[in-house]
């Protein structure tokens, strides 16, 4: 018997429809036969309809806010970071109009060093994959 198929207790048989993901379900809600044209359009209408609206100061610091600076490369060091924290206190320091980005991601190999080098309100995130600088040992601190 397939998996489309499937037996009762009473002991008679039908067919079901294959179970569809959560992600099958979810774009099952939307038109996705569209052309590039079709889409290209769509973007030039949004364009013109909402750019202007939202080209005020207001929108592009909460913009600024939501930004999550990375760095992930497989040669970061404490050294790499730290400069790399540095750039975003300079930023803060020279534009204190403006907010500070969210966060910064680094690997959780060195999220010790961008906390205690980074002097903004930016808080460090770190980016828990399966790699070789993720599974370096973290340092212990208090």
């Amino acid at each position: 018997m397939n998996e489309n198929h499937a037996e009762h207790c009473c002991g008679h048989h039908h067919e079901h429809a294959p179970k569809q993901s959560k992600y099958e379900v979810a774009l099952s809600k939307y038109d996705l036969n569209i052309s590039d044209g079709e889409v290209r359009e769509a973007v030039k209408k949004i364009i013109a309809e909402k750019v202007h609206e939202n080209d005020t100061p207001e929108v592009k610091k909460f913009l600024m806010g939501s930004i999550e600076l990375t760095t992930l490369k497989t040669t970061d060091s404490d050294e790499s970071v730290m400069a790399f924290t540095e750039r975003v206190n300079q930023f803060d320091d020279a534009y204190p109009n403006l907010p500070h980005v969210a966060t910064i991601c680094v690997y959780p190999c060195r999220l010790f060093t961008a906390n205690v080098f980074l002097h903004t309100g930016t808080r460090p995130s770190n980016n828990c994959t399966f790699c070789p600088m993720s599974l370096e040992i973290l340092p212990l601190f208090s």
